[in-house]
């Protein structure tokens, strides 16, 4: 989680260190901070889809969890409870 949203806070220096290459007419610079930004991006991707990932694990067996108790608990209830 906390990888996913460095990388959201990276993205304006890395468009701003791009445009200084891009004004400085410096095509190694350009090319070599696109890389950079893309493996940002990719990092970014990844992490958020891992984020993603874990939470929906961890929902779903609290979800589980959570109806196999209360299934549980109604099924010892004491016939009285039924009537």
């Amino acid at each position: 989680m906390f990888l996913a949203g460095i990388t959201d806070f990276l993205f304006p220096d890395l468009i701003a260190n791009a445009i200084e290459a891009i004004q400085a007419h410096d095509q190694e610079q350009v090319i070599y901070r696109i890389k950079i930004w893309i493996i940002i991006i990719a990092v970014g991707a990844v992490s958020t889809a891992v984020n993603t990932l874990m939470f929906g694990m961890i929902s779903e067996r609290v979800g589980h969890s959570l109806r196999t108790r209360f299934f549980k608990s109604l099924i010892y209830k004491d016939t009285a409870f039924y009537d």
